[in-house]
């Protein structure tokens, strides 16, 4: 049931005490559909083109800096009759001014019981399922980078919903075509700029030369397929390249000297090896971890920020004095007896 339900600084917020009660919710959407949307969806005359769009915004994966983005994508399928983000509470608050500004109605969605999975996942899922069955012909969006959605937009195509993603990246749309998924992919040039110009000061430090999202694009889609190809990314993963890919693929081919971070820079190093290897690359041989040192912990050795260390025997108290905690005292000690203490 609702907690609440008001407006603040122009945009609609509702809060969910559960993820499951959701029918109250889409009611207030089916009701604000009226009879212009019955007109609506009378005239569409073959093909799902300009019927009318009813667009979910996963908030755990797109932030403001897509809300323009996303919203501009959507209606190009069709004029947006609902336009909801779904994130956590506290985004309410810090997100207020990019929600307004782009029309967007956050749906606040407590984080309490996973019973059923994601919670902000299957509040979309749960909000999407309804409105397809009670407003037939209506089209359904859902704005995400996260692949647990595959299924779901599968089983709405399969209902004859027409259902389509909307992601930001040339990779997540390639991975999601790859799925039989209909995707709209937002413009680049509608971004809004980063709040943080790390990764352009970085990448020109780095290279010499400006950072160029479209290049990056081409380059992160490159990257992940062939990181699919040598085994270190899944077949049905999303094809682009993480830093634990990005630091596996480092330790396998010796590349100590290169830069991991920021993770753009790092996939850019790993595009300049394959080239320099022309499809000499060495795969994945598996068994491997990789570690990074978090923000709070002790200083990690000379390795630097990441390590990569193939799993057996030995692996916690390596892990562990990379980290810079003395282990001298549970080197007499079995390792399994170490590994089962850290579990």
């Amino acid at each position: 049931m609702f907690r609440m339900n008001h407006r603040r600084r122009g945009f609609r917020v509702i809060h969910l005490a559960c993820c499951c009660c959701w029918c109250c919710c889409c009611l207030l959407c089916v009701l604000s559909f009226d009879a212009a949307s019955g007109t609506l969806l009378a005239g569409v005359a073959g093909g799902s083109l300009h019927r009318p769009v009813a667009l979910f915004i996963d908030g755990d994966q797109i932030g403001p800096r897509w809300f323009n983005a996303t919203v501009a994508a959507a209606a190009t399928r069709g004029p947006l009759k609902v336009k909801r983000c779904f994130g956590p509470p506290h985004f309410a608050q810090s997100w207020a001014a990019s929600l307004q500004q782009s029309g967007l109605e956050f749906i606040s969605v407590d984080r309490a019981g996973v019973a059923r999975g994601d919670p902000n996942d299957q509040a979309i899922r749960d909000a999407a399922d309804f409105m397809s069955r009670e407003c037939p012909g209506l089209q359904i969006a859902i704005a995400t980078m996260d692949r647990d959605f595959i299924g779901f937009l599968q089983d709405l195509q399969g209902r004859g919903v027409s259902a389509f993603a909307v992601v930001p990246h040339t990779s997540d749309a390639a991975c999601l075509r790859r799925a039989g998924v209909d995707v709209v992919q937002l413009s680049s040039a509608a971004l809004e700029p980063r709040r943080d110009p790390g990764y352009a000061a970085a990448f020109y430090k780095r290279f010499g030369r400006t950072y160029n999202s479209t290049e990056a694009e081409m380059v992160f889609a490159r990257v992940g397929e062939e990181f699919i190809r040598l085994g270190y990314l899944r077949q049905n993963d999303r094809s682009v390249p993480s830093l634990r890919t990005v630091a596996l693929f480092f330790h396998v081919h010796n590349q100590m000297e290169a830069q991991l971070l920021p993770w753009c820079v790092g996939v850019f190093e790993v595009h300049l090896e394959l080239i320099r290897r022309g499809g000499a690359a060495v795969s994945n041989p598996g068994g491997l971890q990789f570690f990074q040192a978090a923000v709070g912990r002790k200083r990690p050795g000379a390795d630097g920020m990441w390590l990569v260390a193939a799993t057996g025997p030995g692996l916690a108290q390596r892990v562990l004095s990379w980290l810079g905690y003395d282990t001298a005292d549970w080197q007499r000690r079995p390792n399994a007896d170490v590994d089962k203490e850290l579990e």
